[in-house]
């Protein structure tokens, strides 16, 4: 995704639909505008894919009518590289919030388990164990 572009969900994702399809939701958007859509068309977009009954249908019902609607106008690479990246950061907002928070400490914040250790209080043992299992949980792109 292009630098000062935002894929963060808009407000009306948060509108009165179940935890589940939020997330559904937020993640179509994302995917999309990391394809490349603009905010507005992406917004339109999943509106869309709603009245067709798609979110109803599950996520993955969800992502493929996404991957249907564009790819006539989007390379299939980046609509998957825009998926993926997508499908990422849902798992890592759904980590354990220690967990999360160690993660993002370690790779956003280069910083070390000695040091996260010593400021958590944690075991370095644990530290360990907890960025291990956060890294499984992410690779296998379906958190506990």
């Amino acid at each position: 995704m292009a630098a000062g572009r935002s894929a963060q969900a808009p407000g009306w994702v948060r509108a009165p639909w179940p935890a589940e399809d939020d997330r559904s939701l937020a993640l179509v958007f994302r995917a999309a505008r990391g394809a490349g859509i603009s905010r507005r068309s992406a917004a339109r977009l999943c509106r869309r894919l709603v009245r067709e009954g798609h979110l109803a249908e599950g996520r993955d019902r969800l992502l493929a009518a996404l991957h249907d609607t564009l790819r006539p106008r989007v390379p299939a690479e980046r609509l998957a590289k825009a998926t993926a990246d997508a499908l990422l950061l849902d798992a890592f907002q759904t980590l354990p919030h220690g967990r999360r928070g160690l993660l993002w400490s370690a790779l956003r914040e280069r910083r070390t388990a000695a040091e996260l250790a010593a400021e958590s209080g944690l075991p370095a043992q644990r530290v360990h164990e907890q960025l291990r299992d956060a890294l499984r949980e992410l690779a296998a792109c379906r958190p506990a």
